[in-house]
């Protein structure tokens, strides 16, 4: 078990943990008991990273916080990807082991993962992490202007929900030009974002990323397809409805347009 509190949590305490797994002999007989112990090495890792990431995202001004989520995420996240593969291989190619029925969605769940890991991905992986996190230091850093006050968006988002049609008028505003004011930054981000997916999902020898991204999501219950016919059921049916209910609304408050 680790010891060490999730803030102090780097390569080397993992390190050790995956390499015992990797080298003790599997068998039918100890697949789940090693499986478990597994699983309490992949907690531990994903509880440093989200304490991390949460740490950091609660004040993106704090550089310590900063240093200590992009170094875990550029240092140690690669290698613990690597390391979960490396025991998913171990565990799937285990002859004669037929999964209790209660670790049936996981082994599918390991399978879809390892088929389409690819070692090229995990930089990329690791560089759309990092990206996303620049996105969030991004709007963190500015403020919101509404007419004299300057608030952060959360305060201004929740001018949204006043009773008061100016007040929300006025919010609506401030947070449309904050956004248009970091449009050019985010553009940027996003297109890189998008060239590193393109290439994640060639890598993975996939057609498109939405296929790819269904696989490593492990949506096994319903396909692109399926969620395309949602999509057009909603756009039929409920939309029309939410129509007619804006309009009934609009005469209920003696109002020429809703805002």
């Amino acid at each position: 078990m680790i010891t060490q509190t999730a803030l102090n949590r780097t390569w080397a305490s993992f390190e050790p943990l995956y390499n015992a797994l990797e080298r003790e002999t599997l068998s039918p007989e100890n697949a789940v008991s090693w499986l478990e112990r597994w699983s309490e090495i992949t907690a531990e890792a994903q509880e440093t990273y989200t304490t991390l990431m949460i740490r950091y995202h609660e004040n993106t001004a704090d550089s310590a916080a900063e240093a200590a989520y992009n170094g875990f995420v550029s240092e140690a996240y690669p290698r613990i990807i690597e390391g979960e593969q490396v025991l998913k291989s171990k565990l799937l190619l285990l002859e004669g082991y037929t999964p209790p029925p209660e670790y049936h969605m996981i082994f599918k769940r390991f399978r879809g993962e390892a088929e389409i890991y690819r070692e090229a991905n995990v930089p990329i992986q690791t560089e759309c992490t990092v990206l996303g996190s620049e996105y969030e230091k991004l709007k963190a850093s500015r403020e919101v202007q509404i007419g004299s006050e300057t608030l952060s968006v959360p305060m201004a988002q929740k001018r949204l929900l006043e009773p008061d049609r100016i007040v929300r008028e006025a919010a609506w505003h401030g947070l449309m030009d904050y956004q248009q004011g970091i449009a050019p930054e985010t553009d940027a981000l996003f297109g890189k974002l998008l060239e590193l997916r393109r290439q994640e999902t060639q890598n993975a020898e996939f057609p498109d990323f939405v296929a790819y991204t269904w696989q490593a999501m492990s949506r096994f219950d319903y396909s692109p397809e399926q969620a395309r016919e949602l999509q057009e059921s909603v756009k039929l049916e409920v939309v029309p409805l939410l129509r007619e209910l804006r309009e009934e609304r609009k005469k209920t408050l003696g109002l020429e347009t809703l805002r």
